[in-house]
């Protein structure tokens, strides 16, 4: 799953998550919560690691600022429409 892929490759923020049904993988991913921008956010970066920088200024400031660059990225990388958030 999504998320033994991302533990395996070191993302801190699903250590401990045993999330096996699509529907709890879908609704980690898809529903609004802090611990999904911090997974989005930490995804970007591994793509991407020059977003890193940006990414804590951003956090620092306002949260809307940072999913809306998360959503750019995404679509960018075709992954989303450019005015998902």
């Amino acid at each position: 799953t999504v998320v033994l892929t991302a533990q395996s490759l070191g993302c801190p923020l699903v250590d401990g998550l045993y999330l096996r049904e699509p529907d709890s993988v879908q609704e980690l991913l898809c529903s609004p919560s802090l611990h999904r921008t911090d997974t989005l956010e930490w995804i970007c970066a591994s793509i991407c690691p020059s977003l890193k920088e940006k990414f804590s200024t951003l956090k620092a400031t306002q949260n809307e600022d940072l999913v809306q660059e998360l959503a750019r990225f995404g679509y960018e990388m075709m992954l989303c429409k450019a005015n998902d958030q």
